[in-house]
């Protein structure tokens, strides 16, 4: 009999694996033991002795150095995360005239809690967030897998965004009203994936299940380091081989395995974020401009989603800004030729009108004839000219058009300073830099609010004189 909480438990396969916890299991394996057949014994006994007999220690040493060697040889390349540099972000910041701060909220605003109920936000950061969020050029939103019901009584008083479970949930900064990208989702999976959990959790102590609204969640924070590890790589190969058929998505984040279907992600809640900021209405409401500042922070694997999504949705939008230059350098090229045209034309137009003046000053009776040509010549260089102005009439129509902007100001575009942050350097991380925890995320958000209370103070002040 052998505990499957030791070490050799995944390597000796021919013995008899129990949790020496539940005493019932342990009662059945030593029956099944003691009346096991000779034949059986036998051959367990030898697979057992084979396998030790093979792995000795030096086979282990072995193995080891050899696959030390191996390392040293290739020479991997190290990918590692740039120090976030907060003056440039702030400088940034402060310029921007339309920004968007995303945030996760667990690991990255807050410290991780066993239970929800203990993860409410500290005063201080309530303060950032409401001053971040009054300051007419932001728009802030927060990212959680926590549930709707916690985040809404931590920060439902906020001119905050949420996106809840995850992104299955969701609430714009203005809107009352909580949205889902996944009503139609079917939930009747949890039915399988849960016996798999309770298994786990049986065996796992310091560990529970939370059952979310569209999701389960396994947290081993409170079980022994290494040991709870092992049981979440574990778990996870016994889903996956259930779950192989089903859209569903395992995410192992910091102390939680989560499963999820695959059509929810924060990237998608971020999507929807970006569009609804390069609508017309927006825009006009940030005076013309576009989205021009990005802040995007997270900590784990489920904020992977929304680094990846920015990296691809920048790529996008400075290829539109490329096509849309490249189209009004076109225009403008026409619009050239047209003068150019228009203005061979009136010269040519000139020319007429200085003939027949001179054909007038010949033959005296054929004044009014003169006066007439002269007219002629005159009214030609006048839709000469009609014509110049037309043209850059139509140009700057069709500058609007390419701005979505009707009848008013043309909108400003360009692509967007944009900093996918991590908490800690994760070398495998989509993120374009890092900060070395909470404290120095919370120094970065803090100047970002001290920025936007100097704007807020000055525009009181201009309030006041008017």
């Amino acid at each position: 009999l052998l505990s499957e909480f030791a070490g050799s438990a995944q390597s000796l396969s021919g013995a008899i694996r129990v949790n020496p916890w539940n005493t019932e299991e342990l009662a059945s394996a030593i029956h099944t033991a003691l009346l096991m057949s000779p034949t059986e014994r036998r051959l367990r006994q030898n697979k057992l002795h084979r396998y030790v007999a093979s792995h000795t220690a030096s086979y282990w040493a072995a193995m080891c150095l050899a696959e030390f060697q191996e390392t040293i040889a290739a020479k991997p390349t190290i990918r590692t995360l740039p120090l976030l540099n907060a003056k440039a972000v702030v400088t940034k910041y402060e310029r921007a005239m339309n920004r968007l701060i995303v945030s996760d909220y667990d690991g990255t605003l807050t410290k991780i809690q066993t239970l929800p109920q203990l993860a409410q936000p500290a005063p201080a950061l309530v303060e950032i967030l409401r001053t971040l969020s009054s300051d007419p050029r932001n728009t802030v939103f927060i990212m959680s897998g926590r549930e709707r019901r916690f985040l809404e009584s931590w920060l439902g008083k906020l001119k905050v965004g949420i996106g809840a479970e995850n992104g299955f949930y969701h609430r714009m900064p203005t809107a009352k009203e909580w949205e889902s990208i996944g009503e139609e989702i079917e939930l009747a999976w949890k039915e399988l994936v849960l016996p798999i959990m309770k298994y786990f959790t049986d065996r796992t102590p310091g560990t529970y299940i939370e059952s979310r609204e569209s999701s389960l969640a396994w947290h081993y924070k409170d079980a022994d380091p290494h040991f709870g590890t092992w049981q979440a790589k574990d778990m996870q190969i016994s889903m996956e081989d259930v779950l192989s058929n089903l859209p569903l998505e395992i995410i192992q984040g910091k102390h939680i395995v989560e499963v999820r279907h695959r059509a929810v992600s924060k990237a998608r809640v971020l999507e929807k974020v970006l569009e609804e900021l390069c609508s017309p209405e927006s825009v006009a409401l940030h005076g013309g401009h576009e989205v021009d500042f990005i802040f995007c922070v997270g900590d784990d694997r489920s904020d992977e989603d929304m680094f990846q999504f920015l990296k691809r949705w920048k790529k996008t939008y400075s290829e539109e800004l490329k096509a849309a230059a490249e189209a009004a350098n076109a225009a403008i090229a026409v619009q050239d030729e047209v003068e150019a045209g228009t203005a061979a034309h009136a010269s040519a137009a000139s020319e007429v009108s200085a003939g027949a003046s001179a054909g007038a000053s010949a033959d005296v009776g054929s004044g009014g004839a003169g006066s007439g040509a002269g007219d002629h010549g005159d009214r030609g260089v006048e839709e000469g000219g009609g014509g110049e102005g037309g043209g850059g009439g139509g140009f700057a129509k069709w500058l609007q058009s390419e701005s979505g902007q009707s009848g008013g100001a043309i909108a400003m575009r360009r692509v967007p300073s944009m900093f996918n942050v991590r908490i800690g350097n994760e070398m495998t991380s989509e993120a374009t830099s890092y900060v070395e925890n909470m404290a120095e995320l919370r120094r970065v958000l803090r100047a970002f609010a001290s920025v936007s209370k100097k704007d807020s103070d000055l525009r009181n002040l201009v309030a006041a004189d008017n």
